[in-house]
């Protein structure tokens, strides 16, 4: 039975920077900076010691301006690592990185195979005899709008057939529309498997068409493993993808409730009992985006931002002693003091007004656009104020709430 194994990636974005400002040691900065490089280095490593047949890279290697002569050096020393192994890598590049950038190139190991701008058929021999055939497009600029994919002619031989894109299924509208398909389209090419980039999130459309997600989070929205896929394909048969993590940074959102808390050191206690349930072996540092909830008596002290300074302080503190590091980058403060609304109400209190105002303004989000309307058109007050979404009216106004409770209290 014939038969493939082989690397799926895609988004490295060598190059990029990490957004997450920390106060901790060189040595925790230092796995910071190094982090990007350092997931593709196991991925190369994995490669080699699971002696796959070549290696997929979807698009965005690089990231925009920050194409450095040092980076693609960098990334051609781990090309030659794969070429000592027999093993060819397969390139399609993005809109982070079209051919038409304006960049110092260097020379590819002649195990790399980098697709051109118009699609292409690429035959991959295995044991001198022909086993796939790959398909792929790279973008000449960086805005491709139109639907690459369709170009992509399935030939009758060999065994296998992969096709290649970096591009955006077409209902995912939280992302640049480059290179649109959808899953009836790329279904209907008959491949045996799509390698999909530029989505970072990982995602499977379909048992054979996968995104892998970038390699590694860059910021506190590209939360949870990251990695890439390995994938072993089998005559007649669909393909097994399995994800292997390889990123050693992974951002986090913890989510805490002080409901049940009577003091700073149980919260805190409570903070290191949920992240060990989500420590990896893989991870070197968390950098962790702490949200609390809930209602109860350290509500009031954290509404002092100094309060909650200080617990990050001694938490990042305490996360710079053993591995995997923990340190945590921001926190929300989302938790509310307990408010009997309707005796404020009863009692004519101020706050019950608030409350009330909040109530009616909630069950009628249209209705406040009708006072904002005149903030925002204000020619002093527009230069310093965000307009914001119509669908954000609910959250602004408990936000209020909160802020007018707080100061309250304050007094």
């Amino acid at each position: 039975m014939k038969e493939l194994k082989f690397i799926h990636a895609a988004d490295l974005h060598i190059g990029s920077p990490i957004s997450a400002q920390i106060h901790g040691s060189d040595y925790i900065k230092d796995i910071i900076r190094e982090c990007i490089h350092q997931s593709i280095t196991r991925m190369v490593r994995d490669a080699i010691d699971r002696k796959v047949d070549f290696v997929i890279l979807a698009g965005d290697l690089f990231d925009d301006e920050n194409r450095s002569v040092k980076g693609q050096l960098w990334l051609r020393e781990e090309f030659l690592k794969l070429k000592e192994a027999d093993i060819k890598v397969y390139i399609v590049f993005g809109n982070h990185d079209p051919l038409d950038s304006r960049f110092a190139p260097v020379t590819w190991p002649d195990n790399v195979y980098v697709f051109p701008t118009a699609s292409t058929a690429m035959t991959v021999e295995k044991d001198k005899f022909p086993v796939a055939n790959l398909y792929g497009c790279s973008y000449p600029k960086k805005a491709v709008t139109e639907n690459l994919a369709a170009s992509y002619k399935k030939q009758d031989e060999p065994c296998f057939h992969i096709g290649i894109l970096h591009g955006q299924e077409r209902s995912l509208d939280s992302h640049a529309p480059y290179a649109p398909f959808t899953v009836k389209e790329l279904s209907e090419k008959g491949m045996d498997y799509w390698a999909l980039g530029h989505i970072h999130t990982r995602q499977s459309l379909h048992p054979s068409i996968h995104y892998p997600g970038n390699i590694q989070g860059r910021n506190k929205k590209e939360t949870g493993e990251k990695g890439y896929l390995y994938v072993e394909l089998k005559e007649s048969q669909d393909p097994v993808v399995t994800f292997c993590s390889s990123a050693p940074v992974q951002f986090v959102n913890i989510t805490l409730s002080v409901t049940d808390c009577k003091s700073v050191d149980e919260l805190i206690n409570k903070f290191w009992e949920k992240m060990k349930m989500n420590v990896l072996e893989e991870v070197k540092v968390y950098l962790v985006s702490l949200c609390l909830t809930g209602t109860g008596a350290l509500s009031s002290h954290l509404s002092e931002e100094q309060v909650v300074e200080e617990m990050k302080d001694v938490i990042n503190t305490l996360g710079e002693t053993d591995k995997p590091f923990i340190q945590v980058i921001a926190v929300e403060n989302e938790t509310n003091l307990e408010w009997d609304k309707a005796a404020l109400a009863r009692e004519g209190h101020f706050l019950g007004d608030v409350f009330k105002a909040g109530e009616v303004f909630k069950n009628d989000p249209e209705s406040i656009w009708e006072e904002w309307e005149e903030l925002f058109s204000h020619p002093k007050a527009r230069k310093f104020i965000t307009k914001p979404d119509r669908d954000e009216s609910r959250e602004i106004i408990e936000k209020a709430e909160k802020l007018l409770g707080d100061a309250w209290m304050k007094e």
